[in-house]
């Protein structure tokens, strides 16, 4: 899309220079609305600070042919035309964009791509419903028996315990903040940060020891539902 971007940018400035910038170059330059320094004014003559002095920059500039009131008005109808074509052609840009942003969608596989869900699985031990899965939909999962290579069985727990431990650990984290604030200031303590420490210590083993058993699909939270993840499209 980078690219399709730079190309986007160099179409603009050929736009404006086909629909008006040409024109309005060649009238600047043959303009009068400059004089020739060089001839036209005496050595020492006193200068205008309004009077335009004919240089390159000048030469192609607007301030060359402003006595020129016909190629100014063309300048301006010339101008306003070119808003319009390029409002036309940013749609067909845009249009462009979600075009290619669709078919770059396609190509690009991430597991999500080739990921289906199971629900309403007898909520069994996660270990053996992980293996009962792979062998059932690696024989049956394709027409004609076809093996199915699957990558990744993922099961859905339960989470609740989880939150709840993570609340405890960050409401008792607080605590121990608050604490230790006081005791920057000199004020008694009104509980023992150690107790708060063995506390945390505590909600953080059972919080691991929850995630091991999940990782292991020893877990009696799971829910009935599990994610398995294919390596092709078919298998979808």
């Amino acid at each position: 899309m980078f690219f399709q971007f730079r190309n986007f940018t160099l179409k603009v400035l050929l736009l404006m220079l086909l629909v008006s910038g040409l024109y309005n170059l060649y009238t600047n330059y043959i303009g009068n609305g400059c004089i020739h320094y060089k001839h036209r004014i005496p050595k020492g003559a006193y200068l205008d600070p309004e009077l335009c002095l004919r240089t390159f920059a000048n030469s192609v500039s607007l301030r060359n042919k402003i006595t020129d009131s016909l190629a100014v008005s063309n300048q301006q109808v010339l101008n306003l035309l070119t808003i319009f074509v390029l409002m036309i052609y940013y749609q067909q840009f845009r249009w462009s964009q979600r075009k290619l942003a669709v078919k770059i969608d396609e190509r690009e596989l991430t597991p999500g791509d080739y990921t289906f869900s199971v629900s309403n699985i007898p909520p069994e031990n996660g270990r053996e419903i992980s293996q009962e899965l792979h062998s059932f939909f690696k024989k049956h999962g394709l027409p004609g028996n076809k093996p199915l290579d699957i990558r990744r069985i993922v099961l859905a727990y339960n989470v609740s315990e989880i939150i709840r431990l993570e609340k405890n650990i960050d409401k008792l984290a607080r605590k121990k903040l608050r604490e230790e604030k006081r005791k920057q200031k000199g004020l008694p303590p009104l509980r023992n940060t150690q107790d708060l420490d063995y506390q945390i210590k505590r909600n953080e083993l059972k919080l691991r020891l929850i995630s091991q058993e999940y990782a292991r699909g020893a877990s009696k939270n799971f829910i009935g539902t599990a994610f398995i993840t294919v390596n092709t499209r078919q298998g979808k």
